[in-house]
């Protein structure tokens, strides 16, 4: 499996105004990507992130985590600093052919987005006995 890169990122080269409305930016949420003899395990880290505001979307061979975190929009006043920014967050995993793209699933809980991708049956290791 191939983790891609689809970052979309706010401009670097421009200083922010501390008094003006925060800039749309797009971050990669951190992963981890292990894999068990039946499964691909993938945990992400997403901070203030509830699943209803969170997609998974599988297209072909590409896996795509994305949604919106950080603090919550107010329309009542603009802060003149904020060190708790909204951000929206995406990140790709390129899939092989060994996932069980039927079986896949997901679980989140305090932050912490587990993904379970199961093998197909055919890709799991095994012992072939030696008779004799």
């Amino acid at each position: 499996m191939r983790t891609e890169t689809n970052l979309n990122r706010a401009s670097r080269a421009e200083p922010e105004d501390k008094c003006s409305p925060n800039r749309a930016r797009t971050t990669k949420p951190v992963v981890n990507v292990y894999r068990t003899s039946d499964a691909i395990h993938i945990e992400a880290e997403l901070p203030g992130v509830d699943a209803a505001s969170l997609g998974i979307d599988l297209e072909n061979e590409t896996m795509v985590i994305s949604g919106k975190a950080g603090a919550p929009e107010t329309e009542a006043a603009n802060p003149c600093y904020a060190e708790w920014k909204t951000a929206d967050f995406q990140r790709s995993f390129r899939l092989g052919s060994s996932v069980d793209r039927d079986h896949i699933t997901a679980d989140m809980k305090q932050g912490l987005l587990k993904l379970t991708l199961p093998l197909k049956e055919i890709e799991k290791p095994r012992k072939i006995l030696v008779n004799g």
